[in-house]
């Protein structure tokens, strides 16, 4: 049997965990338990357990991992973390303090992430690069390519796109990405675009319309509004241990994508072929200003084809099937 705990249901928890191992479980394709409390562990019969999985950390202390680690250590239990972002973060980043100090833990959620990873087996990531600092930590630990995934069957990604109201660029972007969009150092004033009201993306974009956050049920309706999706993105390790979701979102709702030229939208994207990959203000500049309605259509249905079935919820799931049965 597959214990998974799953304290929170929202967020990143709700796409790499909740909804592919709920369907694991309804399809009957592999033993699974969830619970959500990690000290439920202790009241359990471990006997028949055979993997422990959770998502980036648990709500422990240090002397907490110690024991949680030893119990399933001597229960002869493989513990799977599943982590989809790098831990360190940037001085400049809004979450930065977050993750350094966090008195609910009794330590910050980076150093939480690290003691997961010291009493991991096995790590489920969607970038080798987050691996590849996982392993300077616990040199033990092997891992499984798991990609962040859409499922089209969701009312939010199902959508078909609109070409004829002309080129309309959109930017879907969270808290702590400003250097990101600033990158580009295009003149938004020439262009349709559409973005959400955080941080002030919309004046730096010189946004046609706005629009407030989405939940995670509804997110995919942003891409309603436009038809070539904008990711830029700086070159650091901490972006570069990014998933490709932006582009994954945007093959998925029939939009062309103008990226970065780094990982991880550069092992994606041909330049050209399915999207558009840029180094520098003159490059973004050229992106933009010389996308018409059919080049994008073609570069969006090229995206499309690129990543409809790797990326699709169910590859995911008959991924972490295989490695629960």
């Amino acid at each position: 049997m597959n214990i998974i705990l799953v304290s929170n249901w929202q967020g990143i928890n709700y796409h790499r965990l909740v909804i592919p191992i709920g369907k694991i479980a309804t399809k009957g394709l592999a033993p699974v338990h969830i619970i959500d409390d990690v000290m439920d562990l202790l009241h359990m019969d471990l006997s028949k357990v055979d993997r422990f999985i959770f998502s980036r950390h648990l709500q422990l202390t240090p002397e907490g991992y110690q024991t949680i680690g030893m119990l399933l250590q001597e229960n002869d239990i493989k513990v799977i973390v599943d982590v989809d972002d790098y831990w360190v973060l940037p001085t400049d980043n809004p979450a930065y303090e977050a993750y350094e100090q966090n008195h609910n833990i009794k330590h910050s959620i980076r150093r939480a992430i690290e003691n997961a990873i010291k009493i991991a087996d096995h790590l489920w990531t969607p970038n080798k690069l987050i691996y590849k600092q996982a392993k300077k930590i616990n040199p033990k630990l092997t891992y499984t390519l798991i990609p962040n995934a859409i499922d089209p069957d969701e009312g939010s990604w199902s959508m078909n796109k609109n070409f004829g109201s002309g080129v309309r660029f959109g930017y879907t972007g969270a808290k702590g990405h400003t250097k990101d969009v600033k990158k580009m150092g295009v003149d938004w004033s020439k262009h349709y675009t559409y973005t959400t009201n955080i941080e002030g993306y919309d004046k730096l974009l010189h946004a046609d319309d706005v629009s407030v956050p989405l939940s995670l049920h509804n997110y995919g309706k942003l891409y309603e509004n436009f038809n070539v999706s904008l990711a830029p993105l700086q070159s650091g390790l901490f972006h570069k241990c990014k998933s490709n979701l932006k582009a994954i979102e945007a093959g998925f709702t029939g939009c062309a994508l103008i990226a970065s030229n780094t990982t991880p939208y550069k092992e994606l994207i041909v330049h050209g072929d399915n999207g558009l990959l840029c180094n520098s203000f003159p490059e973004w500049n050229e992106a933009v200003n010389s996308m018409t309605v059919k080049e994008a259509k073609r570069l969006a249905d090229n995206l499309y084809e690129t990543v409809r079935e790797e990326y699709h919820i169910d590859n995911t799931i008959k991924l972490r099937a295989n490695e629960l049965q």
